[in-house]
């Protein structure tokens, strides 16, 4: 019988397992900070953003929401001009490897150090550096998005407004991201 997780494995492994998902949110932060960037950016017109050949979106703006980072990040680099930050994305670069890795590989490769508390520690400790990897890029993404906001007058509502409205429009009830 399958016993619920809390009661199925060691203190430690749970931890493990919060730190991940936790490393995994944010990475999808990350994600959800890019596409508002992109969509705020293309209002104003400081970006160009073709949605089927840059995203491969087939359905217009809808897939906007589905678009993943490596993508996402391409066409930031993309639209930036020479003056804008390298250490940005760098930053962008090292989250997106972290997140790859993370969702690709990360315990089919630590696999061997899951079996006792000592390599669970080292994988935690992995973990943690791929969390600030990621955490620092968040950051940075959203300090931009708080900046382009602010240079365009939007406001969280308006763009809340925005995405409810391009859900209504392709059907999509669930308004929330």
């Amino acid at each position: 019988m399958i016993k619920p997780f809390i009661t199925s494995h060691s203190p430690d492994t749970r931890v493990l397992f919060e730190n991940y998902g936790l490393s995994v949110f944010y990475a999808q932060m990350l994600e959800a900070c890019l596409q508002t960037i992109l969509v705020a950016a293309e209002l104003q017109g400081k970006v160009t953003l073709r949605r089927k050949e840059d995203l491969h979106i087939k359905r217009s703006d809808e897939d906007l929401l589905e678009a993943c980072l490596g993508p996402l990040i391409a066409v930031l680099k993309g639209n930036s001009k020479d003056s804008d930050a390298k250490e940005f994305f760098n930053l962008l670069t090292r989250a997106n490897d972290a997140r790859r890795l993370l969702v690709h590989r990360f315990f089919t490769e630590n696999a061997l150090d899951l079996l006792n508390e000592a390599g669970r520690r080292a994988i935690n400790d992995q973990l943690a550096k791929l969390y600030l990897h990621i955490r620092q890029a968040h950051t940075a993404a959203d300090a931009l998005r708080e900046s382009i906001y602010t240079q365009s007058g939007l406001t969280e509502e308006k763009i809340q407004q925005r995405i409810t409205q391009l859900k209504a429009d392709f059907g999509n009830d669930d308004a929330s991201f």
